[in-house]
């Protein structure tokens, strides 16, 4: 009788502990009605005096000077999360930006690049628009015991990215994950401009 009970607590232990191996992870999506900052500004300079200082205060030499625009990169997978909103998740020992957690668990690689226009509206009055696109990938290589695939997301800003994706260490169920910027990459932009 002694060992049939040990025989069922052993049995119960394994079965609880196959059930909390394969339980759901505890995700909140991204908060979507975050309004987009402007991303203009008028400054009250000279056309040549803001595009120098432009220039200057983002350390490029761009051969496009006389045409106004240029174009640089910014961030890295490490900090994705400071740039890119994808939710939150809560998943065994891991609880935090659902971002990190696809650089922990697979391979992910995050990319994010600034258009910068500077044009003169009339003599002495310029203006600056700052437009950011991102693009995030992770692979479910490592995490998917099912079918490794890659998964991409691309917007830009203003806008956000859906995509369908394998739950994660869940049997292979599809669920929907989306990703938005968070505009630190736009702010930081705007900071650096040039004031009159």
């Amino acid at each position: 009788m002694r060992n049939r009970c040990v025989g069922w607590a052993a049995w119960l232990a394994l079965g609880l502990a196959g059930t909390l191996g394969c339980s759901t992870p505890e995700y909140r999506e991204p908060d979507l009605d975050v309004e987009a900052p402007q991303l203009f500004v008028e400054i009250e300079l000279p056309f040549v005096e803001v595009w120098r200082s432009t220039l200057e205060q983002f350390g490029t030499t761009d051969e496009e000077a006389t045409t106004g625009r240029m174009t640089f990169s910014f961030g890295s997978i490490e900090e994705a999360a400071k740039y890119v909103d994808c939710g939150w998740i809560e998943r065994g020992d891991f609880k935090g930006p659902f971002i990190d957690y696809l650089r922990q668990e697979g391979e992910a690689q995050f990319r994010g690049r600034i258009d910068l226009r500077v044009g003169k509206i009339r003599r002495g009055l310029t203006r600056v628009s700052i437009h950011a696109r991102y693009t995030l990938s992770a692979s479910s290589k490592g995490v998917d015991r099912f079918t490794p695939q890659t998964y991409s997301w691309a917007f830009a800003s203003g806008g956000s990215a859906t995509v369908r994706t394998r739950r994660w260490m869940t049997r292979g169920k599809w669920v929907s994950r989306t990703c938005r910027p968070t505009y630190a990459a736009e702010r930081e932009a705007l900071h650096k401009l040039p004031k009159p």
